[in-house]
């Protein structure tokens, strides 16, 4: 049998707890007076806002009367329920941890009052108090828990959405009506003009930070840019050409509307797949490289120019690489002789002698526009394709 002054003190407690359960709207007012501070509360309407303090007196009375912390199962799906409905209503998850401490603050200085009232003994009290404190803790962290779960999903979201946007403006497959409203949400200008870039990584490059950085960088003064990552490359929309970005060759393609951006992030493509292969790095548009994009990508002429200036010298080993080099500084210094020999370090009469060789044994002439142009393309396409690995012994 329960002694009377347990009984007793059981009795008091269970009194307190009812009039703690009955006492909601004296805590809604001192707890609303507090939360109104808080601007971004404004979005709650007082019933609302009555309706969740008066939801945690029952809590804090649940739990002072079964003298255990709610399960954390329970506490999730409270949580998540509040976290998703405050994030609709804009408010930051600061506030509302802070308005849910205050909520439980104003509960705990109620029910230590009342406590007084009934002459509880002051262990019980301080027990009950912190057991209040508790619940505040155990809340909180599964409101921490579901906002960073929520930001995590919520970003994900926001990049798929961001990459399908930029697939189907890019490739030219997705609906134009849908698209331009998607760009609205994003800030970009539907009637304007962006320029298509695609970069890649290059060294110890790292993708995520050469979309940031394009991002940043192409924003331009008051722009706005969207960058995201497909198939190991960067691609995007910019408002205007970047900077260098560290650790990645960028091809950004002509300005164009949306309505053609397709047009302009083909050029891009074209562009970056030459940079690639001539090994040239920093931010490249298609005047940069000019011809060279399409002797890459014509194999049929590169393959005749190739029997004709290059397969000739194949066969001279050492002696014939030391002509093609030298035809190849002669061509970037413009033909002009004194400044190739101080390129390659050797004496004028040397390359002179090295180009008249080579014009015997091409049977060509360094004085013909044409000998000019397809040596040019020549070996420029030598420069960009792979040397054969020998054969393992």
């Amino acid at each position: 049998m329960n002694q009377p002054g347990v009984q007793d003190s059981e009795s008091k407690s269970a009194a307190v707890l009812a009039r703690l359960a009955a006492d909601v709207p004296e805590v809604i007012r001192r707890t609303e007076r507090q939360v109104r501070e808080l601007s971004t509360y404004d979005a709650l309407s007082s019933p609302e806002l009555a309706e969740a303090i008066g939801r945690n007196v029952t809590d804090a009375v649940e739990t002072l009367q079964t003298n255990q912390l709610p399960s954390r199962h329970r506490l999730t799906e409270l949580a998540e329920k509040v976290v998703r409905h405050r994030i609709a209503q804009g408010i930051p998850v600061e506030d509302m941890m802070r308005t849910y401490r205050v909520s439980l603050a104003v509960i705990s200085d109620r029910f230590i009052e009342l406590a007084m009232e009934a002459d509880i003994d002051a262990q019980e009290a301080l027990r009950s108090s912190r057991l209040l404190w508790s619940l505040s803790d155990a809340f909180m962290t599964c409101v921490a828990l579901e906002y960073q779960r929520l930001s995590v999903e919520s970003a994900l979201l926001d990049d798929q959405a961001k990459a399908d946007l930029l697939q189907g403006l890019l490739f030219g497959t997705g609906n134009m009506a849908e698209m331009t409203r998607a760009c609205e949400t994003r800030g970009l200008d539907p009637s304007g003009s962006f320029y298509a870039v695609r970069a890649r990584a290059t060294g110890t490059g790292n993708l995520s930070a050469i979309c940031r950085d394009l991002q940043h960088r192409g924003a331009g003064s008051s722009g706005t840019a969207v960058v995201s990552p497909f198939r190991g490359d960067a691609i995007g929309l910019l408002s205007a050409v970047p900077n260098a970005v560290e650790g990645a060759v960028v091809a950004v393609g002509a300005p164009m509307p949306l309505s053609h951006i397709a047009q302009s992030f083909a050029s891009a493509s074209r562009v970056l797949d030459a940079a690639i292969r001539l090994g040239r790095a920093g931010v490249l548009e298609m005047p940069d490289l000019s011809w060279r994009i399409t002797a890459l990508g014509d194999l049929e002429i590169s393959g005749l120019l190739h029997e004709r200036y290059i397969a000739p010298l194949e066969d001279r080993g050492e002696f014939g690489e030391q002509l093609l080099q030298s035809v190849r500084h002669y061509l970037a210094c413009d033909r002009n002789i004194p400044a190739a020999a101080d390129a390659m370090f050797v004496h004028k009469n040397t390359l002179r002698y090295r180009l008249r060789k080579f014009e015997e044994l091409t049977s060509v002439s360094l004085e013909s526009t044409d000998t000019i142009v397809e040596l040019a393309w020549a070996l420029e396409v030598k420069a960009a394709t792979p040397t054969p690995s020998a054969p393992e012994r």
